[in-house]
């Protein structure tokens, strides 16, 4: 109590209530890969709020790669393969149409042209995690453009760094062409399978193709064959744009070369029909994106408006004009189920009249009965990381039945918080959970003189209704 020296009436408030304990962050991912502008600091983590702050500091899309372009008879734009090399844009935009919100981006550099990913850059990514304490999602979309041995690598390395402490969850993407997931599950290794997700397939979704004449002149096939533009024109101008084109293309590039080459391309398409239509008909072809971008964003949405406890899944995904695969009920069964390994991996799947729907909610430790659940291991990072944030507040309190007490009770509140907004199972507190510390229960005499402070907290959890089983029996007539 103070010394008072002048008589008078003084008001002294004193504290009833425990240190509160505030939800940590669940859905602030940290994005790792390559964009059009490597920002003014490369591998530094940079704070977005939206996309059109990204674009301003890193650009926009990556270039496309024209595949095979198929025209018919007349020369006129029939279909097109086409991908990119880089993914980082394409998963921003879809984290942000299914909900999401602030996020962090570690540009690991421009964009080469050669379109190569290195493997190495994205490890050195993720460095940033540890400057970075709020990041709770891990997602590196560019590993797509790496082999599935680099690719498994990189994979293993985010587990590990999502299982330490404060734990994170990784969102890891399958080959593109990886149907069954067997490629995957050979290579992404059996070590902290519970703190990652993985989904399929890929994500059709319509972007800015740009496309150039050097794109496409050796990519167009008719009826299977390869030609060449000239062979779909008899008109001489057009004929002596593309040789004039052609020429051009064949010497080494200047800047005078380049904006004659421009100029030619804007003439080749106000007087080839056959060109302009397949220029369109490229530019508006779909392009395969990985989906965990467009998954991070479900995640943030349904934190949000649910609660990390909820499982994300049986929601619609956003932005997306299909998928690169349809799966039947037999392929998401082996998907889902791995029996010998136990590495399940989430289907997307459309269903008439609801969609594209997130219809999985597993994580990689699939045979893991404590820790299958997605939401129930991000649920309890949560609590984890909260917890601990809170009882930092006691370091160095005098480790006595008072501090055991405040403690006890910042966390029970805590907790009771959680159970009525229907995280945990049981219709009392004491069945939905417990607190325990104290000397005798969790400190022996030697762990109080060795300056350590254990409690325990025990957790009846939701788990989602994955399998509903509807059981029908007709009642027989009794005369």
């Amino acid at each position: 109590m103070p010394e008072y020296r002048m008589p008078g009436v003084y008001v002294e408030e004193l504290t009833g209530l425990p240190p509160a304990v505030t939800d940590a962050a669940t859905a602030v991912p940290l994005f790792i890969g390559y964009t059009a502008q490597a920002g003014e600091t490369p591998g530094v983590p940079q704070r977005i709020r939206s996309l059109a702050e990204f674009e301003i500091g890193f650009g926009k899309w990556s270039p496309c790669r024209v595949g095979k372009v198929e025209v018919d008879k007349a020369g006129r734009f029939r279909s097109a393969t086409i991908a990119t090399d880089y993914c980082l844009y394409d998963a921003l935009r879809l984290f942000y149409a299914n909900g999401g919100g602030d996020c962090c981006v570690v540009s690991v550099g421009a964009f080469a042209a050669s379109g190569q990913v290195d493997g190495e850059r994205l490890l050195g990514g993720l460095s940033a995690l540890a400057s970075l304490p709020d990041a709770s999602l891990l997602v590196v979309p560019d590993a797509a453009g790496l082999d599935e041995a680099a690719r498994g690598r990189l994979h293993q390395v985010m587990l590990a760094r999502c299982a330490e402490w404060p734990p994170r969850f990784a969102l890891v993407d399958l080959g593109r062409d990886d149907r069954s997931g067997a490629a995957f599950r050979r290579y992404v290794g059996s070590l902290h399978l519970r703190h990652g997700a993985a989904y399929a397939p890929w994500l059709m979704i319509h972007r800015e193709n740009t496309v150039r004449y050097a794109d496409l002149r050796t990519r167009i096939a008719r009826q299977g064959e390869p030609v060449s533009l000239r062979q779909l024109t008899k008109e001489p101008a057009v004929v002596d744009l593309l040789l004039r084109l052609d020429a051009l293309l064949a010497e080494p590039l200047h800047p005078g070369a380049a904006k004659e080459i421009a100029r030619l391309e804007r003439a080749l398409l106000a007087s080839f029909a056959a060109y302009r239509s397949i220029v369109q008909g490229v530019a508006g072809t779909t392009v395969a994106c990985p989906p965990s971008g467009a998954i991070a964003g479900i995640y943030a949405r349904v934190d949000r408006e649910r609660g990390v406890w909820k499982a994300p899944a049986n929601i619609v995904v956003n932005g997306i004009a299909g998928l690169f695969v349809d799966y039947t009920e037999g392929e998401q069964a082996a998907l889902n189920s791995d029996t010998a390994a136990g590495k399940s991996i989430n289907a997307i799947r459309q269903f008439p009249g609801r969609g594209w729907l997130v219809w999985g909610g597993r994580t990689l430790a699939g045979n893991d009965a404590e820790w299958r659940y997605v939401s129930v291991r991000r649920f309890c990072n949560m609590v984890e990381t909260s917890i601990r944030q809170a009882a930092e507040s006691f370091v160095f309190e005098p480790n006595d039945a008072a501090t055991w007490h405040r403690l006890s009770a910042t966390v029970d509140s805590y907790l009771v918080a959680q159970w009525r907004a229907g995280a945990l199972l049981g219709s009392r507190p004491e069945e939905a959970f417990f607190v325990r510390c104290g000397l005798g229960q969790t400190m022996t005499a030697q762990d109080i003189a060795a300056g350590r402070l254990i409690f325990e907290i025990g957790l009846a959890l939701v788990r989602p209704a994955e399998f509903i089983v509807l059981r029908s029996m007709l009642q027989m007539s009794e005369s």
